[in-house]
């Protein structure tokens, strides 16, 4: 999802010293666009406040303007450099005692925001997609047309009130892109030879979740390769550049793919005892001697076990022991740790961190030794790995595994080696699931599956963009989230909802009378959504599922929420410091400071929360004061309009729904 914060510029607001932060052409742009939009935007003489701010580089800047009345009016806009307005915001109090419009009004409603909606930005074609039958009839989603298609990922939405004005617009809008011409494009028989021809389908295993405790596996037949298109000019394959929208990440470069256990989960010295002596478990000094042995990590004899936990993982249902461990000391000292199956010593996660400068392995050189380290850790197993990617620089190389049974990959499986710049193991894991996997003697041909897919999904031309070129690309596109086929039965695996038929009016059973009801179907709409379609907006959220609607706003979409997700997800926020060692508790209820800076850190700014140049400005929140502050002054996170933020209370899951919902809109 295309967003930019403006985190610095959200900092310096929330001090007063905004002066400082523009050029002097930035100043000129801002009143030049102001200038520009002022006569669509209507009068605000009315408000008695006014500030303005930017963020973004180049094309991609944002201006924004606020207006504000002493008894609680706003009105906010934000507009592109080339004057499209982006977002465009106005509140009064009480507004949503306004009086209701028929439900039969849908269509002369349409018709209205249609209108109000070119008034609002003449130079773009935009598509009145569906009434979400929410604010009564009052609100649409919205699709940018440019040459008579649909240009990809530039949607949104506008909300009319009674049809008088605008209350509410948003769209994903990209300045600067050309658009490629589209009078000479291939025919959809020729896209689709093009397809089968350089993309084609692949078999591979997936598991069904919501089935047998996740157990059931599954072959399916899907894209070859993911995040191309064919190009509906030349029928090549085309592969988009997709631009940079955040500040840089706090990545941490040794995080290991699996988290250690929570303290809170350890069993007891009597427990652990208990356990060995019922199950056979091998005891603390048994795994970590086993570990030691093992040539390719290079731990050395003075290397010491600082902490032990055993716990049960439900999801590969076994005993696992984790173990913190360091040697030498000083500057000289390295820790880590690892993750052990407690019954037979098999190490399932590994990590020890040395930051040393070297030289970049050489691709064969570096891949026999991440496949030696495999096949020490892994064993028999590793046989069924095969590379998927190799990186390397001075500090660090990288390798990537694909399990694979019957010839077939296992989407659900894999491992990762990484060497530190002297060839030593950095860190490992491995996935490996135990089932029954259908064989690939009954699967229908992938040509089967081809035909069933072009013959009920659409596919059509959409615009693509490209950011290395800063155009919009014509290409095909399916008109469908998900086309994968079961290879067995030769059914779509999921039911099949085309692009522009999808609505989440009605698709949660418990939210009709959530103060949020309207925000949750929003952000529904922009791709974060669960497959249970009980939201339960008075529970706390889960730590898990914050975390995975964060990452559907701020990295990669998933997809509905489900089981699937969540491993996916820690693993992309352990690895790149969004949850820090012993932060993991899935299960848990998240407090508003812990939400606070999780967002933080998927908007990669971490650092500047922790700059010291904040003054309080929540009478209950005396520490760690950026979180607050820059979420406050971004509009996302505030208090209670009594001065106190609340930082240990426990955030619900309708609250959720509103901050993710000013994560993306705001």
């Amino acid at each position: 999802m295309k967003r930019f914060f403006a985190v610095l510029m959200a900092a310096v607001m929330s001090l007063g010293t905004a002066a400082s932060v523009f050029a002097e052409d930035t100043k000129t742009d801002q009143q030049a666009v102001l200038e520009k939009i002022k006569a669509r935007i209507g009068n605000t003489d009315e408000y008695e406040n006014f500030h303005s701010s930017v963020y973004g580089n180049g094309d991609d800047r944002v201006f924004c303007f606020e207006w504000s009345t002493d008894d609680g009016k706003n009105f906010s806009v934000s507009a592109a450099k080339d004057g499209v307005i982006t977002n465009y915001y106005k509140y009064e109090v009480n507004e949503y005692a306004a009086e209701s419009v028929s439900k039969n009004a849908g269509g002369e409603m349409a018709a209205k925001a249609e209108k109000l909606a070119e008034m609002l930005n003449p130079d773009l074609d935009i598509k009145i997609k569906a009434s979400g039958g929410y604010f009564d009839n009052s609100s649409f989603s919205i699709q940018r047309i440019e040459n008579g298609i649909p240009v990809e990922g530039e949607t949104g939405y506008i909300n009319i009130g009674d049809g008088s004005e605008i209350k509410e617009f948003y769209i994903d809008y990209s300045c600067g892109y050309k658009f490629d011409s589209v009078l000479k494009v291939i025919s959809k028989e020729e896209a689709r030879k093009a397809f089968s021809e350089k993309i084609g389908l692949k078999a591979v295993y997936c598991k069904d979740y919501g089935k047998n405790d996740g157990n059931d596996i599954y072959m399916a037949y899907v894209p070859a390769k993911t995040g191309v298109y064919i190009n509906a000019l030349n029928g090549m394959v085309f592969e988009p550049k997709y631009g940079e929208y955040k500040f840089a990440s706090n990545s941490s470069a040794g995080m290991a793919e699996e988290a250690v256990a929570e303290d809170s989960g350890a069993l007891n010295e009597t427990e652990i005892k208990e356990f060995e002596k019922i199950n056979g478990l091998m005891s603390k000094d048994e795994l970590f001697e086993g570990l030691k042995a093992i040539s390719v990590l290079g731990l050395g004899s003075s290397c010491k076990a600082d902490s032990f936990d055993l716990y049960y993982d439900s999801y590969k249902d076994m005993y696992c022991a984790s173990i913190a461990f360091s040697e030498g000391s000083g500057d000289d000292k390295a820790s880590g740790y690892v993750s052990m199956d407690a019954k037979t010593g098999e190490v399932l996660s590994y990590n020890r961190y040395i930051e040393k400068e070297g030289t970049a392995l050489e691709e064969s050189a570096g891949s026999a030794k991440a496949a030696a380290a495999l096949k020490a850790l892994a064993g028999e197993k590793a046989a069924e790995y095969q590379k998927l990617s190799y990186n390397s620089d001075k500090y660090y190389t990288n390798v990537r595994y694909a399990r694979y049974v019957n010839g077939v990959e296992c989407t659900f499986d894999g491992a990762t080696v990484g060497l530190n710049s002297d060839g030593t193991v950095r860190n490992y894991y491995i996935s490996y699931t135990n089932g029954k996997f259908p064989s690939k003697a009954n699967a229908i041909t992938a040509q089967a599956a081809e035909d069933k897919i072009f013959s009920e999904i659409s596919y059509d031309v959409r615009y693509i963009g490209d950011a290395d070129s800063k155009k919009y690309v014509p290409a095909y596109v399916f008109g469908a989230y998900d086309i994968s086929v079961n290879a067995i039965t030769g059914e779509f695996v999921n039911d099949v909802t085309e692009y522009d038929d999808i609505s989440f009016e009605g698709y949660y059973s418990d939210i009709a009378s959530s103060y949020a009801k309207d925000m949750i179907v929003k952000i529904a709409e922009q791709g974060i959504y669960f497959a249970d379609k009980s939201f339960k907006p008075d529970e706390n959220i889960k730590q898990k599922d914050l975390l995975a609607m964060l990452h559907n706003v701020f990295e990669y979409n998933t997809g509905a929420i489900n089981e699937e997700t969540y491993d996916t997800v820690y693993r992309w926020a352990k690895r790149n410091g969004v949850l820090k060692e012993g932060e993991e508790s899935r299960e848990a209820a998240v407090t508003r400071l812990e939400a606070a800076k999780f967002i933080i850190r998927y908007m990669g700014c971490e650092d500047v929360a922790k700059l010291d140049i904040y003054v309080p400005k929540f009478n209950d929140v005396k520490t760690e004061l950026g979180y607050t502050s820059i979420l406050s002054a971004m509009g996302i996170m505030n208090g209670n309009g009594k001065g106190s933020f609340n930082p240990d209370g426990l955030l619900k899951r309708a609250d959720a729904a509103v901050v993710v919902y000013k994560c993306i809109y705001r």
